[in-house]
């Protein structure tokens, strides 16, 4: 099954073309928390200030664990996308031409994911 991640506009998991639900907001920040450095290990606290800020609630890391392990079921059995525990944090691991940010991040580096399109000029 085929994983495609989009965070512009409306954060939107697609897995064989078919849109998936996500979850509520706060799930879907901290997907979209994973996706800004994906493929890197995010430690939780910057997780937690993604998706909260200023204003974090007193068992936000409980929260963000809880979030997490919805998220991994919903890219279970998919060979494109998981999120894996790492030493100081998470890593959302893809393949590069999957999501609109990394897929966008290596058209500026001068990089053609395969099977992307460059980004349209706005």
């Amino acid at each position: 099954m085929t994983v495609e991640f989009r965070v512009l506009g409306d954060i939107e998991v697609r897995i064989d073309h078919r849109v998936v639900e996500v979850g509520h907001v706060r799930q879907r920040c901290v997907l979209a928390a994973l996706l800004v450095d994906a493929n890197q290990t995010v430690p939780v606290d910057q997780v937690v200030d993604r998706v909260w800020g200023n204003r974090v609630p007193q068992r936000a890391r409980n929260a963000v664990a809880g979030y997490l392990s919805r998220l991994r079921r919903v890219l279970a059995g998919t060979d494109d996308a998981r999120i894996v525990r790492q030493p100081g944090g998470y890593q959302l691991a893809v393949d590069p031409g999957r999501s609109t940010c990394t897929a966008s991040r290596s058209w500026r580096a001068g990089r053609v994911p395969p099977g992307t399109r460059p980004p349209r000029p706005r």
